[in-house]
């Protein structure tokens, strides 16, 4: 015969099982595939070759000039691009989708390579791109 103290001990061992593998399994396989891929673009970003530093120059008027085109097309990305920007001011890149803003950006910050034209930049630069960050998981956890 089952005793009452027993049974309890039982119900309340299976109703912490239930709740372990019922609740938090399930997140622990969500986020081991954001885990991963996480791992795999870590990997793929310092498996990169080391890139040069920016040509800085410090100086009275900090400016940007960029010419050039990117070594992997055919044709130039970017073509007889001419941009001064003084201190202080704010400039707007604005087009229509695959007009260059990101190879714009991504070539003042060395990001892609040249194939003719240089970049000089005097001073220092910091982008902020705006691209959202939500994990697969509900609104609160992501908060």
């Amino acid at each position: 015969m089952l005793s009452a103290e027993t049974a309890f001990a039982t119900v309340a061992y299976f109703n912490a099982l239930r709740i372990t593998i019922g609740h938090n399994v399930p997140l622990a396989v969500a986020a081991l595939g954001e885990i991963i891929s996480v791992i795999n673009r870590m990997q793929d970003f310092l498996l990169l070759e080391e890139m040069s530093g920016l040509d800085e120059r410090e100086g009275k008027d900090n400016e940007a000039f960029i010419s050039g085109e990117n070594e992997e097309t055919t044709e130039p990305t970017l073509r007889d691009i001419s941009l001064s920007v003084k201190p202080g001011e704010l400039l707007a890149v604005v087009g229509s989708v695959g007009s260059g803003k990101s190879s714009l950006l991504m070539s003042i910050l060395n990001e892609i390579s040249l194939v003719s034209g240089r970049v000089v930049v005097r001073g220092r630069v910091s982008y902020a791109p705006q691209e959202s960050w939500a994990f697969i998981a509900s609104v609160r956890q992501n908060i």
